[in-house]
């Protein structure tokens, strides 16, 4: 695992816990966010998962220029595209990869998160979300989840 790809997973760690009820999320992840891209957004008011990604990216220094700073998932798996850096379903994915799934089953992605441990024998991975249920917090699903659209590949240093 190289440095940047620890660093972006160190960083997104130390947020677990953080929501939109105690506040920090709104500190901690979106502020930041907002202060790279100019913007105001609100995590009460605004999908938050694919800001999580930029946040952590951001403040963790781990990716070099030129990442995707779009607040939403399907812009950034777009991003991905275009850069050749994505991967469909039905690979076994790297530490740091972003994670794009399609809860409503339209071929489009709803939510996103960050690959944390690959865990091959039970043939599952560990995520760690922004807005899962209105705050940072784990998931494990199978690799092979019907879910699950493809990885995003970031520039790690």
């Amino acid at each position: 695992m190289s440095t940047g790809s620890a660093n972006m997973i160190s960083k997104a760690k130390s947020f677990l816990g953080d929501s939109e009820s105690n506040g920090r999320a709104q500190k901690d992840i979106m502020r930041p966010y907002n202060k790279l891209t100019g913007r105001s957004l609100n995590v009460k008011t605004c999908p938050w998962c694919q800001i999580y990604i930029v946040s952590c990216e951001y403040q963790s220094k781990s990716v070099k220029a030129g990442y995707c700073k779009s607040s939403g998932c399907l812009q950034a798996l777009n991003w991905y595209k275009k850069k050749k850096r994505y991967k469909k379903r039905g690979v076994t994915p790297s530490l740091a990869w972003q994670v794009f799934y399609d809860f409503k089953g339209k071929g489009k992605p709803t939510h996103t998160g960050l690959v944390v441990k690959v865990n091959k024998s039970k043939k599952t991975i560990t995520v760690i979300e922004g807005n899962k249920s209105n705050k940072v917090a784990y998931r494990t699903i199978s690799i092979s989840s019907k879910y699950i659209l493809g990885y995003g590949l970031p520039y790690y240093k």
